[in-house]
């Protein structure tokens, strides 16, 4: 199913005009312009004279677009408390900045209670993260699973997807070689195979990428699946240690002849414009702290769904990175992490030195060698330094012994490896080795 005029792309302003009406009531139509931001959500606009009645407990409406596309636009909806406008003797309920709504599905009518068994997602670098872009030329594209893992929301999978023009009849017109006999045999060869097999329509590959699927049993109503998928974002995240937006969802569905076809989704998930320019960031395969290669993803994805939830601060923090750090935000993570990181220690037992055990156990040698220069103190003591420099910003009046000397850059690296030492220990808790969570520290120690 193709619908014109639609970008699914989730990063990416989005307006469009058309009718809309509660389900099963056309006569109910009214005009209205729907947008889309990243930045600010999704809204509707619309005038609806307040003589008509489109009566209570509305979920969700129905509509098309100008471009004759249906869509379905989900959330609860009580036009009388959005804004009023009258003039001439004319009244209206008016939403002249939008009224929010959750989530619209293009491409069908639904209900708000609709499930799918099944859902397609991206999201921000992505694609960088299976392997160099250099090579997707070179990559042959599968229709086999390239990774899976069985969790307890549902089967995540890794597939290719791609874009493809027909081969040309001279296979000439895309090979170039210097042995114009062997070109020529070749070409006599491709003639003899496409004789033999009548049916055999090979396709030039234009582009690769890499995709997802979330296949869950029972279906799931899609508010449910976005945050499953969000889930999966947010471990990416922390495996890239840049914020990773979703980019695009599709809920997956099916005609009566069992022909599947894809339904674009565009959820009001709002996030800062600073944040969203920094997941768009390009980095490559090779400037990853982490690649596929060094973890087991079935496992982890696995372990990470079980967890996540108690590591929501740790995902939030990494999901809202800007460009820039205030002295303030630097100072603010110092204290919050350094309590994660005694909460660490405490909860191994450790009474003495809660500190100084989490920063030892989940610090590469690297790591701990750079906090512990930092702070201008052995390795041996350096839970005694973080316990004092936590308290310095914590409680008024304590003398400034570190805050004094550490200058902006310095108070923002402090709080950078010490971010990655609670990051340290939150991979090992998911199922990455020591030897790739310490890659990870060291790839992202400046």
């Amino acid at each position: 199913m193709t619908l014109a005029k639609l970008d699914p792309n989730l990063l990416t302003d989005q307006a469009w005009t058309g009718t809309f009406y509660p389900p099963g009531r056309e006569d109910l139509a009214f005009g209205g312009e729907l947008c889309y931001s990243p930045t600010e959500g999704l809204k509707l606009k619309f005038a609806i004279s307040t003589s008509r009645d489109l009566g209570c407990d509305i979920r969700f409406l129905h509509g098309e677009t100008s471009n004759g596309t249906p869509c379905t636009l989900v959330g609860s909806f009580e036009p009388k408390k959005a804004g009023f406008s009258m003039q001439n003797g004319y009244s209206y309920c008016t939403a002249n900045d939008g009224y929010p709504f959750s989530y619209v599905l293009f491409g069908a009518h639904v209900e708000d209670s609709t499930t799918f068994g099944c859902f397609q997602f991206d999201f921000t670098g992505s694609q960088h993260y299976f392997a160099p872009e250099s090579s997707n030329r070179q990559i042959p594209f599968s229709r086999e699973i390239l990774f899976s893992a069985v969790t307890d929301l549902g089967i995540v999978e890794v597939f290719h997807t791609g874009s493809f023009d027909f081969a040309p009849n001279d296979l000439r017109a895309f090979l170039h070689g210097h042995d114009e006999i062997a070109l020529s045999k070749l070409q006599s060869s491709y003639e003899a195979i496409k004789a033999e097999h009548p049916q055999f329509f090979p396709f030039l590959k234009k582009t690769l990428a890499f995709s997802f699927h979330l296949k869950i049993a029972p279906e799931s109503k899609v508010n449910s699946a976005l945050k499953a998928c969000l889930k999966v974002a947010n471990l990416f995240s922390i495996l890239r240690f840049s914020p990773t937006r979703l980019s695009h969802v599709w809920a997956i569905a099916s005609d009566e002849s069992g022909q599947r076809y894809s339904l674009p989704v565009l959820p009001s998930m709002i996030a800062d414009g600073d944040t969203i320019k920094r997941s768009l960031s390009d980095t490559s395969y090779h400037d990853l702290p982490l690649t596929m290669m060094d973890f087991d993803f079935s496992v982890v994805l696995y372990n990470w769904l079980k967890k996540h939830d108690d590591f929501d601060t740790v995902t939030s923090a990494i999901q809202s990175q800007g460009r820039t750090v205030s002295p303030h935000d630097a100072l603010s993570s110092i204290v919050l992490i350094a309590t994660q990181l005694e909460g660490i220690g405490h909860q191994a037992g450790q009474v003495k030195d809660r500190f100084g055990f989490s920063a030892r156990k989940y610090s590469s040698e690297k790591l701990i060698g750079e906090l512990a220069s930092l702070l201008t103190c052995s390795e041996q003591c350096i839970g005694i330094a973080i316990s004092d420099l936590r308290n310095e910003i914590a409680h008024v009046g304590r003398p400034k012994k570190y805050l004094a000397r550490l200058n902006s850059r310095q108070k923002y690296k402090v709080a950078r490896l010490l971010e990655l030492v609670v990051l340290g220990y939150l991979l090992e808790e998911i199922g990455v080795s020591t030897t790739s969570r310490k890659k990870y520290q060291d790839n992202l120690i400046w």
